[in-house]
């Protein structure tokens, strides 16, 4: 292996040949929604209680989860219009449909997450 390399063979490979670590996915995982949780747990409560709602942590890590759901399905959608955008400037009709098509689906996603979060928490 070369130096700077992880010394822990990989698990499987990819369909591109490339190798993924199981357990290096596990950890990242696992930190970024320890950060997330952390994020929104804390702000929600902070929010509410400037309302002076009474907040139950149940409730508010529901609400902190659904709107978290509703921008990564909104930021996903804007990801997949920008590249049925190069697609289609690259001339490749059948990507450029597919990314719409993705885009369209999570566009309905987030648009569901936030009816969810605004029947559940604004209402």
């Amino acid at each position: 292996m070369k130096p700077g390399r992880d010394t822990m063979p990989p698990e499987r490979p990819t369909q591109r040949g490339e190798h993924v670590s199981t357990i290096r996915k596990l950890i990242t995982g696992s930190a970024a929604v320890l950060a997330l949780g952390l994020a929104g747990g804390l702000g929600a409560p902070a929010a509410s209680a400037s309302v002076g709602q009474p907040a139950s942590m149940a409730a508010v890590d529901q609400c902190a989860r659904l709107l978290q759901e509703a921008k990564m399905h909104q930021a996903t959608a804007q990801d997949h219009q920008a590249l049925a955008k190069k697609a289609a400037q690259a001339g490749d009709t059948k990507k450029a449909e597919y990314h719409k098509q993705q885009a369209a689906y999570h566009q309905q996603l987030a648009n569901a997450a936030y009816s969810r979060y605004k029947f559940t928490c604004l209402a």
